[in-house]
């Protein structure tokens, strides 16, 4: 009975496997802070390939865990969310490069620097999901006003094309339909100019 809190559901899943989840984190982290990395120094080429092989490897793992364990659905979103966060995390190195250049901070602390800064990234977006998740989960008029939004969007973008105002994105050369008889109302700075339309006779 004492165990039963270990099976009750939180955001969809069970509290033991996200209890799980966080424990393999701060294990991860405490290895890499506190045995890797327990003295400064710099870090080569070599050390950074096999750091990041053992990173990547135990994500897949992970996500293969979950495969087996919730089904292929939610290895796959797990596996898609993966690739994404890797594939956007490229351009953070080339912000993170120009950062220590800007403050000259010295190679043999970069890491620590880094560190603690994207472990604060993860405690802040981690509240903030939680909170998005909970406030979702628990009122029904968040869903409404999300809902609201995404519908509102489209219907704005297709009034203006009517009204002949261009949306960002429109392929060049391609004009909305103009009533007949109608004028052609232009943006300014725009490649739209303002025209008569001439009359049927």
């Amino acid at each position: 009975m004492e165990f039963a809190i270990f099976a009750f559901d939180w955001l969809g899943k069970p509290v033991w496997m996200w209890l799980t989840f966080l424990s393999i984190v701060i294990a991860l982290l405490v290895f890499d802070l506190g045995v890797l990395h327990r003295d400064n120094h710099e870090i080569e080429l070599k050390e950074s390939l096999l750091l990041s092989t053992m990173y990547i490897g135990l994500g897949l793992a992970f996500g293969g865990w979950l495969w087996w364990q919730l089904g292929a659905e939610s290895g796959m979103n797990y596996l898609t969310g993966f690739v994404i966060e890797k594939t956007l995390a490229l351009d953070n190195v080339f912000v993170i490069a120009l950062i220590f250049s800007f403050f000259a901070v010295p190679r043999i602390y970069q890491h620590r620097v880094l560190f603690w800064g994207i472990l604060g990234v993860i405690v802040l977006r981690a509240i903030i999901i939680g909170l998005g998740a909970t406030l979702v989960s628990n009122f029904a008029w968040v869903r409404t006003t999300v809902a609201m939004e995404r519908v509102r969007l489209p219907r704005q973008k297709e009034t203006r094309r009517e009204a002949g105002f261009p949306n960002i994105g429109d392929e060049a050369g391609v004009r909305p339909p103009w009533p007949s008889g109608g004028s052609r109302r232009s943006c300014r700075g725009s490649r739209w100019s303002t025209a008569r339309v001439g009359r049927d006779r």
